[in-house]
């Protein structure tokens, strides 16, 4: 008799502060839960990666908002303008400042409702989101 083993979750982390990048697969390692964290430092490096052939399998894409050359919310629109279609995986954007009105506007238009991870991580926070 074998046992089912559930698949690791497929995380994509897009961060640019190598800190919180180190600090966030840290918590993740610490969290128990099968997972693979790829990390990406520029939103260009990821939209690449999402465009290569065959698609990665991403199941929670944690995005911070405030990458250098192309915001969180750039990132996502590109996706849609790249893809034809918006990500469909769980997007989780990291906050280190409350976003302003317009921001969370157009996230709601992007993402419909969504959840955030705020800066510095907290183990519990995350853990909540992955599962």
């Amino acid at each position: 008799m074998s046992e089912d083993r559930q698949p690791d979750l497929q995380i994509l982390l897009v961060e640019d502060d190598s800190f919180d990048a180190r600090h966030f697969k840290r918590l993740l390692s610490r969290s128990g839960v099968p997972a693979r964290c790829e990390v990406y430092a520029t939103p260009h490096d990821a939209l690449a990666h999402l465009a290569a052939a065959p698609p990665p399998r991403v199941d929670i894409l944690f995005l911070d908002m405030n990458l250098p050359g192309m915001s969180g919310i750039e990132f996502l629109e590109a996706c849609v303008t790249q893809f034809g279609v918006p990500l469909s995986c769980r997007v989780i954007p990291m906050l280190s400042v409350p976003l302003m009105a317009s921001d969370e506007a157009r996230l709601k238009t992007l993402l419909g409702d969504f959840q955030t991870l705020a800066k510095p991580f907290d183990q519990q926070e995350l853990l909540q989101i992955l599962r």
